[in-house]
């Protein structure tokens, strides 16, 4: 049986922490504990750029994103769309967001 990972998400004014069950992506995990609300939670299929976070640790696999959204200097910069970040290890992330 696969573990659950922890993972720390900072913000400007917080940094809040978040159970993720593999295969869950980030958005996911933070939505099932009532985050939906939070400004990383967007359209959830990695298009609209709203949960934009960097990865700063951890282990992870990556779904499909829109290349309108990220580019390449944001890629090598470990950032991408929390809607298609797979956690495979605990991880901690800085919310970025659209700009």
């Amino acid at each position: 049986m696969q573990r659950s990972f922890t993972l720390r998400i900072e913000s400007a004014d917080e940094v809040r922490e978040f159970i993720c069950h593999p295969g869950q992506s980030i958005v996911q995990a933070m939505a099932r504990q009532g985050a939906s609300e939070h400004p990383a939670v967007g359209c959830r299929n990695g298009g609209c750029g709203v949960c934009k976070m960097r990865v700063t640790g951890g282990e992870y696999t990556l779904g499909r994103m829109s290349l309108a959204e990220l580019n390449e200097q944001e890629r090598q910069q470990h950032i991408y769309l929390a809607c298609r970040v797979y956690p495979t290890s605990d991880l901690n992330a800085t919310f970025i967001g659209r700009k």
